[in-house]
């Protein structure tokens, strides 16, 4: 079977419309950095409060992240996002009217931190709906890896863009740019259907109070790590490059070993989405975040701006793709209903780490030396790539018993039994299981009957769809119930398989909504006994 190339996920159904609108809303983060930084610095006359603006602001976007997230899955992608695309572009045109008004400087820092408390998550969400528009584990991967890469050139272009717009414009005129394009993108993007399926969640399916946190499940941390790393990694190289390429180039020459690692890592995204690699997704994110510590450490002991030039560009090849395992596993980590808020801590865990990483390479750089600083620093890698693999490990053995069970149900097309086995499930356990459902050989709708006699119980299916089984949902799971004979699973050690071979009525002669009521109760005392098991 050929594999897919990435023309086949640009030509997708919906994915033009989405994955458009999507990057005209993104590509204005990388825009507002330096107006934002040349406005207060206009308006005070202090460098020191342009950084603490932008510090604001970085941070507000990057730590409030989880909190809007949580929003989005709870009350539905399209009614939070509105406001926070609106709230986001009108904060930023009022810093853009505020600076050209010749506001005071207090008056920017107070509405750039407003401005980062709202940015909308729309790369999160974007990454949501690749799996909404990819039908197989092979294409999302591929959607992903394609996102990364974009992503990483949108922030290699922009601050470009953003400085020669500075040279004929002022700081408040430039940051209407970023404004227009977040409100005219992130509200066309708002209005898609990928994010108008990302319906409200089921309170009683996914009430916090009544589960586990992603945050207190080992295998959800086991992901993260490697993405601190990442993050860690490309903070501390940000400080240590500049100081290493002192007397050699200065700035320029740093600012080109940067690009050219930041050009590594879209490279690599493109050519990781492109390869088939072995093993489950945590031994994939330990190995490149362990490469990237290893090879990004030969900045410390090579000499001259070539040979610098070099390791960067070959250590950015590992970024991108522990970004891109990252997000495809918080994928699934999340579940039906939590998948904002998994794809969103995967981007603070490499913010946390990105920030700390350059705090703590710029101390220990001036305390003692680069390659004192960057053994330190990779010795605290390679405990946190550990602590994951021991971590996600221990969440395999112990399973149920250290975090909510994860229950897969599988049949050939996901649309009929395992879609009501798994809906039986959330409303019969209230948040207490995890529950996946996948086909084999997924269909393109739902069964309608089967939707029918859910309903009659006062069921929602919400925005379910028929979803193809992938080896991250059977290796993540505790249990996978395969309902029918026709389904056929790989097993893997480790994790539990049960084979239910339902009540068929129409052997009977009984057909149409009597035969689907008959199976639906079928189904639903077999969910009550393995949840009572559970």
């Amino acid at each position: 079977m050929q594999s897919a190339r990435y023309l086949d996920v640009l030509t997708l159904p919906r994915v033009p419309a989405t994955f458009g609108t999507a990057l005209i809303g993104r590509s204005a983060y990388a825009l507002v950095f330096l107006p934002l930084l040349y406005a207060v610095t206009d308006a005070t006359g202090s460098v020191a409060l342009a950084g603490l603006a932008v510090g604001l602001y970085g941070a507000g976007a990057s730590f409030l992240a989880p909190v809007r997230a949580w929003f989005i899955d709870r009350f539905g992608a399209r009614r939070a996002l509105s406001v926070l695309v609106i709230v986001f572009g009108a904060v930023l045109t009022a810093i853009a009217v505020a600076s050209l008004l010749r506001a005071e400087g207090t008056v920017l820092i107070v509405l750039a931190a407003v401005a980062g408390a709202f940015a909308p998550p729309l790369g999160p969400t974007m990454r949501v709906a690749w799996g909404k528009l990819a039908p197989t584990d092979e294409l999302v991967r591929k959607s992903l890896s394609l996102d990364a890469v974009v992503e990483e050139l949108l922030y290699l272009a922009g601050p470009a863009v953003a400085g020669i717009a500075l040279a004929f414009i002022e700081p408040g005129a430039a940051l209407l740019v970023p404004a227009g394009l977040v409100l005219v993108g992130g509200l066309l993007f708002v209005s898609t259907r990928a994010v108008g399926e990302m319906r409200p969640r089921h309170a009683a399916a996914t009430d916090s109070a009544r589960g586990r946190p992603l945050l207190l499940d080992p295998r959800f941390v086991s992901i993260l790590l490697p993405t601190l790393v990442a993050g860690a990694i490309s903070g501390s190289i940000s400080i240590s490059v500049p100081v290493v390429l002192g007397e050699h180039g200065g700035p320029a020459t740093a600012g080109i070993a940067l690009g050219l690692f930041a050009g590594g890592s879209a490279l690599g995204g493109l050519l990781f989405g492109a390869l088939r690699v072995p093993g489950s997704p945590l031994r994939q994110l330990v190995a490149l975040a362990a490469a990237l510590v290893v090879v990004s450490s030969l900045v410390a002991v090579v000499t001259g701006a070539v040979a610098v030039c070099i390791v960067l560009a070959a250590a950015g090849l590992f970024f991108s793709p522990v970004m891109i395992v990252a997000y495809l596993a918080a994928h699934h980590a999340g579940g039906e209903h939590r998948q904002n808020s998994a794809t969103t801590w995967v981007n603070t865990s490499h913010n946390v780490g990105a920030s700390a990483g350059s705090a703590v390479a710029g101390v220990l750089i001036q305390a003692t030396s680069v390659p004192a600083a960057s053994a330190w620093l990779a010795a605290v890698a390679v405990i946190l790539l550990v602590a994951s693999a021991v971590v996600g490990r221990r969440g395999r053995v112990r399973g149920m018993s250290a975090s909510r069970p994860t229950v897969v149900f599988v049949c050939q097309k996901n649309g009929g039994k395992s879609q009501m086995a798994a809906a039986l499930m959330r409303e019969l356990a209230g948040g207490t299981v995890d529950v996946v459902s996948a086909g084999t050989k997924p269909g393109t709708s739902l069964n309608a009957q089967s939707v029918q006699s859910l309903d009659e119980l006062g069921i929602d299916v919400g925005d379910e769809h028929p979803k193809a089984l992938t080896a991250d949902m059977v290796e993540s799971a505790d249990i996978v119930v395969v309902l029918g004979a026709e389904a056929q699973v790989d097993r893997i050690p480790g994790v539990r398989f049960e084979t239910w071979i339902t009540d068929e009525p129409s052997e009977r002669g009984i057909e149409g909504m009597e035969r689907m009521r008959l199976v639906r109760d079928d189904i639903r005392s077999r969910v009550v006994e393995l949840r009572d098991r559970l």
